[in-house]
């Protein structure tokens, strides 16, 4: 993650100092973390052909990675890398519309609880599950 991205994380204002808010940068490494972790478990259920398994942590991972450009990039990767070995066109397709389209999405506005999967249009906001609402809202940012 590049440092001023980075820095919208963790940057407080207060009296026209700006100081970073320790307990906001220690969520996000928690929720990087874990995003990390999903993307590590999908690519093992994907060699193992465990497909509900593999999109249910992608999805998780996207939902947690829609707020941060680069994070939100590499999840489209990995989803579009379990699309091209489980063979869905549809998905292939939907994945590469999706990475083209990530970075600027999260850079400006973003349909908050996204699954991220071709079969959900991207623009369409979804509830987000209250354990990953819980991470997003410790480390700054909306989970409705």
């Amino acid at each position: 993650m590049d440092a001023p991205q980075l820095a919208r994380i963790d940057l407080q204002t207060k009296g026209g100092i700006v100081k970073r808010d320790p307990v906001k940068l220690q969520a996000f490494k928690e929720l990087r973390q874990q995003v990390e972790r999903n993307r590590g478990e999908a690519r093992q259920a994907r060699s193992q052909s465990e497909w509900d398994r593999c999109w249910g942590l992608l999805e998780d991972a996207h939902v947690l990675s829609q707020p941060w450009v680069s994070l939100h990039i590499r999840v489209h990767a990995s989803m579009l890398s379990a699309a091209i070995t489980q063979r869905s066109r549809s998905e292939i397709t939907g994945q590469l519309v999706r990475l083209i389209a990530a970075g600027p999405a999260s850079a400006t506005r973003y349909p908050t609880g996204n699954s991220g999967r071709a079969s959900v249009p991207a623009t369409q906001p979804m509830p987000i599950r209250a354990d990953l609402a819980v991470m997003l809202e410790r480390a700054g940012k909306r989970a409705h």
